[in-house]
């Protein structure tokens, strides 16, 4: 059974933060922090483009277990999302689904499917990195 791509930005967005096509791609090189103490969510710090009230950011999710995706088996996914700071609100703007973790394997998903405005979490790693509100910690990870 295929997940579609709703439910895919839904798995990857719970507990998250959002984005608008500010950013066009995913910065070079990636440095991937924790999002939270599960090691699981990540954000790229280098990729965070602020303008106004607004702020775009490339998150990275490792699947617990492998997710059905357009071509093949997904373990992570890189979503490009978009902040309202003033607003708390947040969209997934576009996401690249790939068989290995942290974004690394074939490229098994693409979406450029702009999501609806949703509530972010004001008290959340992602949104306080995107929004200016906390400070950029040290690289945890990096992608090949």
């Amino acid at each position: 059974m295929m997940i579609s791509r709703t439910a895919l930005f839904a798995t990857v967005l719970s507990g998250l933060g959002a984005v608008t096509a500010l950013a066009a791609e995913a910065p070079a090189p990636e440095h991937w922090i924790a999002a939270g103490a599960s090691n699981v969510s990540f954000v790229n710090t280098q990729s965070v483009i602020r303008k106004d009230d607004y702020a775009v950011i490339w998150r990275m999710q490792n699947f617990p277990q492998a997710e059905v995706a357009e071509q093949g088996q997904a373990r992570s996914a890189k979503i490009q999302v978009e902040y309202n700071c003033a607003a708390a609100r947040q969209r997934a703007v576009s996401a690249e689904m790939y068989s290995g973790r942290m974004g690394t394997g074939k490229l098994v998903g693409l979406s450029y499917q702009e999501h609806p405005w949703e509530p972010a979490r004001p008290d959340g790693h992602a949104f306080s990195i995107a929004c200016g509100q906390l400070a950029q910690p040290a690289v945890i990870a990096s992608a090949p």
